[in-house]
């Protein structure tokens, strides 16, 4: 879910100034909720969704902003392998490179490369308002942090091809 005409950080800092100027109480933190989710279209604006919700009398609204850390880009190549690895000894992207044999690789390489380019970016922000158990949020993601996901699943396919 990207944002095509304003960078992520753009949309985020007009988000927070809409939110300034309406009354609402806003609640710094993640809504979960992971049942009844009703995701707000990629191609409706935030004006329509902040005025659907004061058309439903919410005051309510939670918002969370996530900037892209060493954590987040090991993340990416641990959660969705399913290899034996020791999740306890790894803190960085290197060390899960270099016990899987791909540091040396050039996509090994590459990842390290772009996941430093982006390290203190805002990779996704979330904006939601609850309504008779309804989850209703507005959420965007940086197109290079897709990106980074499908580069960590070419990784995590590598090195399971290379340990199994």
């Amino acid at each position: 879910m990207t944002s095509q005409s304003k960078t992520l950080e753009e949309e985020w800092a007009i988000i927070q100034d809409q939110l300034g100027q309406r009354d609402f109480k806003v609640y710094p933190g993640v809504l979960i909720s992971l049942q009844n989710i009703a995701p707000w279209p990629d191609d409706h604006s935030i004006d329509e969704f902040l005025d659907f919700a004061e058309t439903c009398e919410r005051r309510i609204i939670y918002t969370d902003a996530q900037k892209f850390d060493v954590e987040d880009s090991l993340e990416l190549l641990l959660l969705a392998t399913d290899l034996d690895l020791p999740f306890y000894e790894l803190d960085k992207p290197l060390d899960w490179l270099e016990f899987t044999g791909l540091y040396e690789t050039e996509e090994g390489q590459d990842y390290i490369r772009r996941a430093g380019v982006h390290y203190g970016d805002l990779f996704r922000f979330s904006v939601h308002w609850m309504l008779d158990g309804v989850n209703h949020s507005y959420r965007r993601r940086a197109a290079w942090h897709e990106d980074m996901e499908i580069q960590a699943g070419r990784l995590i396919e590598m090195a399971e091809a290379g340990i199994e």
